[in-house]
């Protein structure tokens, strides 16, 4: 009578409350180490409290209902729904400000979502205290992540997977801010993930149980060997999030301004300086913001930057040429903007600039065609675009307090030339024609109101359309946005179209004109002054606003005035090169205001019109170069696409690695021949989801193993027959008997077997479904589990157990 060896009895679950515990330590470490991921969101808020106390009590209740569930043997897609739902339902209480859920709940959570996405659309990181919370979005999202951190590690049993939404998490201000991190939270997420990974494989152990004490196929082997698969995961996924923050770029993917930054090449990337609209009006105060004496009688439009690069999302500024020959030094600027003729004939005039400490600019306000300016410090000029930015490399220089001057045109157009002028498509850069794949009622509305005619006939058509002709409405009450959709509501005639104020009519003229072959771009700065003193005038908030140039060939770039006047509205009476023979405007409200943002450097730094201080204006990210390509956005997604297959090539290494080191063991001595062929066909089969008949014999297995190999060829079964004898030769032969090892060569012997393990597994993957093989190839659950004996020949032991 032959005795198979001694196995461990697998169980499908713990028993008791110790299982239970076991239970609840993985899934709380699980839990308490996503929580501390979200501590490196610290940054997104100067309060963290308000989302860092509701997502401990939900990791709690996430942690606690998992363990349960699983404790329970409830199936896990519902265990998940019953989480989700649970959780969410808290969520749901905790964002809306209830108790108990209710009636006004539902309201009340839309209400909160939209000041959070208004607040992180206008604020740059970290946003105030006083602003609408930005919690709500913080809760959310990170209940997200501990659901899926649960099902990954506590569900699933795949611990090392859950790296990688932990990754995410840890990393997510690193694109978003473009600081990682502080080292404590990574220290401490680490050490989290890697107690994860280890309760995680103390699992595996009980669930198949313990073997007898001294050694045999039952015996747990090496204790440091077997946690090693885990630990090698771990210590990957690890590595990475420490490299992560290191290595990747801020590509400003992200609701938060960016703000300005150098390039590369004297290059400056500008972000889309309407992000922040409105963010310090919110007291409506009339602010002044500069003062300037100037020898013009009636200074007016005095331009920031200006928006050359439309997508479906917003109006942006791009890329900034500024080498260090083009410096704000006082010497005359070459001859751009507008037309050498119309330069000749337009008078010029000189301003002396004086900014209050409330205009924090990286922007220079300079007056357009720029002839000359003279600034303090590191000040330089683009040629195509004539404005001046701020180049230092701590981002310290802005407008605050500062003095500069500036000498400037006041362009004399004459109508007829400019109504023989040609658009000029291919005079300027293709940026200032470009467009998205716009709606039909866009191209069809353009088409309709510029009608027929030369170009300037169309763009004054257009002006016309907004100021008079379309039953356009002047209003701060109509929500922020520029971008495509944004388009289509505001040009929409029904109840809610048509309403809006400097923003909308600058941008939607801007689109209007690319759509019938006119280069445009939407200019930003201040409309009027007020005069203090003789030869003195004040900006201030009141004076923001926001235009379109367009381009005519042989005439440079013209400005337009869309804006209408009317109650509420405080345009400027358009040029007069502009009008023609539409009908005369409304004239302007005194009493009206035009809201834009101040120009904080620390949140982005430029001007834009303002709506109401409850509506959210749309963002748009522009870090490009000057031929439009999102390049820091490209390298961010290339890194993280390079660390996600990264991560995914690790279990397929490990477990191939594995593999070598247990062959060359068996040809080396090291272990027995026969029990790591056995070995490797147990991993194998449960790599590739056939269920391995334990607690038998080798005969008894190899007859139970015969279905699984009926889709490969006759010889998988003669090459199982073979591994079965050798084990049992090496398991039950008396230690007198001479084993193959010995006759044949041991090194001759595990090569032998090692090809007929490699046949029999190839018999048993043709018989399962691609997906499985697949998943054998790339993600093997073997390699988490650990080597369970099976290393040494147990004849001498069960001959002392076993009587």
């Amino acid at each position: 009578m032959t005795t198979p060896p001694p196995t461990r009895e697998r169980r499908d679950g713990f028993d008791g409350l110790d299982g239970l515990g076991h239970h609840l330590a993985l899934a709380l470490a699980a839990a308490l180490t996503t929580w501390a991921a979200t501590w490196a969101w610290r940054g997104f808020s100067v309060d963290s409290s308000p989302w860092l106390v509701p997502l401990l009590l939900l990791a709690v209740l996430v942690a606690v209902g998992g363990a349960v569930g699983r404790w329970a043997r409830v199936p896990g897609p519902l265990l998940v729904v019953g989480q989700v739902a649970g959780s969410g339902l808290v969520a749901v209480a905790l964002v809306a400000g209830t108790a108990v859920p209710g009636p006004g709940t539902v309201e009340r959570l839309v209400s909160r979502l939209r000041g959070a996405v208004a607040s992180a659309q206008e604020y740059a990181a970290p946003v105030p205290a006083d602003a609408p919370s930005i919690a709500p979005l913080l809760v959310l999202g990170g209940l997200a992540c501990l659901v899926l951190v649960d099902l990954l590690a506590g569900t699933l049993r795949r611990a090392a997977l859950a790296g990688l939404p932990l990754l995410t998490v840890y990393a997510l201000p690193v694109s978003m801010l473009g600081d990682g991190a502080p080292w404590p939270v990574f220290a401490l997420v680490a050490v989290g993930y890697l107690l994860v990974l280890a309760l995680q494989e103390d699992e595996q152990v009980e669930r198949w149980g313990r073997g007898l004490a001294g050694g045999g196929p039952a015996v747990l082997g090496r204790p440091l060997a077997a946690r090693l698969g885990a630990a090698a995961v771990g210590a990957a996924v690890t590595v990475l999030a420490l490299l992560a923050p290191v290595s990747a770029p801020s590509a400003g993917l992200t609701l938060f301004e960016g703000g300005l930054g150098p390039g590369g090449d004297g290059e400056i990337e500008l972000d889309d300086p309407m992000v922040d609209l409105r963010r310090d009006l919110r007291e409506r105060d009339d602010v002044p913001l500069l003062r300037v004496r100037t020898d013009d009688p009636d200074p007016d439009y005095l331009r920031i930057t200006v928006l050359e690069r439309f997508s479906d999302n917003a109006w942006t500024s791009g890329g900034r040429d500024l080498p260090d020959t083009q410096r704000a030094d006082g010497s005359g600027l070459p001859a751009t903007g507008v037309d050498a003729e119309v330069a000749a004939r337009s008078d010029r005039f000189a301003y002396a600039f004086e900014a209050t400490d409330a205009l924090r600019s990286e922007w220079l306000p300079v007056p357009f065609p720029l002839r000359s300016v003279d600034a303090p410090g590191n000040w330089k000029y683009d040629l195509s675009t004539l404005d001046v930015l701020a180049t230092d490399e701590d981002g310290g220089l802005t407008t605050a307090g500062l003095s500069w001057s500036a000498t400037g045109l006041e362009p004399a157009f004459d109508e007829a030339a400019l109504d023989d002028a040609l658009p000029g498509s291919d005079l300027v850069d293709p940026v200032y024609t470009e467009l998205p794949e716009l709606p039909a009622l866009v191209t069809d509305l353009a088409r309709e109101a510029a009608g027929d005619g030369t170009a300037l006939d169309q763009a004054k058509a257009l002006q016309a359309f907004f100021r008079v002709g379309g039953d356009f409405q002047y209003t701060l009450e109509a929500p922020a946005g520029n971008g495509s959709d944004d388009l289509v509501a505001f040009l929409t005639d029904d109840a809610d179209g048509r309403r809006g104020y400097c923003e909308q009519f600058a941008s939607a003229m801007a689109v209007m004109a690319r759509v019938v072959g006119i280069p445009s771009r939407v200019a930003m700065g201040f409309l009027e002054p007020t005069q203090v003193a003789p030869g003195e005038f004040e900006y201030s908030t009141d004076d923001l606003h926001a235009w379109p140039e367009l381009f005519f060939a042989g005439q440079g770039w013209v400005r337009f005035e869309p804006t209408p006047g009317g109650p509420g509205g405080r345009a400027q009476v358009p040029p007069p090169w502009t009008v023609g023979d539409a009908p005369a405007p409304a004239p302007a409200a005194p009493e009206g205001q035009v809201g834009v943002d101040p120009l904080d450097p620390d949140r982005g730094g430029a001007a834009s019109p303002a709506p109401a201080p409850d509506e959210a204006p749309e963002a748009a990210d522009a870090r490009t170069d000057g031929d439009g390509t999102p390049w820091r956005a490209v390298v961010l997604t290339l890194l993280t696409l390079a660390l996600l297959v990264a991560v995914a090539l690790v279990p397929r290494a490990l477990h191939r690695a594995r593999t070598r080191r247990r062959w060359a063991d068996a040809a080396q001595g090291r272990a027995g021949v026969g029990s790591t062929a056995w070995r490797a066909l147990q991993d194998g089969c449960r790599d590739l989801g056939v269920a391995w008949p334990g607690g038998r014999s080798p005969a008894e297995t190899r007859r139970a193993l015969g279905p699984a190999l009926a889709s490969g060829p006759v010889s998988a079964d003669a090459a199982l027959a073979r591994l079965a004898r050798l084990v049992e030769h090496e398991w039950y032969a008396a230690p007198a008997d001479a084993a193959p090892a010995e006759t044949r060569g041991r090194a001759g012997l595990a090569t032998d077997a090692r090809r007929d393990t490699e046949l029999v597994l190839e018999a048993v993957a043709s018989g399962v479904s691609p997906r499985a093989r697949v998943r054998a190839e790339w993600a093997p659950r073997s390699v988490l589990r650990r080597d369970r004996g099976l290393d040494h020949p147990v004849g001498p032991v069960l001959a002392d157990q076993v009587h």
